[in-house]
């Protein structure tokens, strides 16, 4: 149970990150710049 609440904890962080500083999610050294960019392809 808390691992789901830990994981539902992480999505809302990167959306505070995606909102607050998109430039942060074009940055190529980013990890989550990866992910997000794999999930906007599908």
């Amino acid at each position: 149970m808390a691992s789901g609440v830990l994981t539902i904890a992480g999505v809302w962080a990167l959306q505070d990150i995606a909102v607050s500083s998109p430039d942060a999610l074009k940055d190529p050294k980013n990890p989550f710049a990866a992910s997000k960019a794999k999930q906007a392809a599908h």
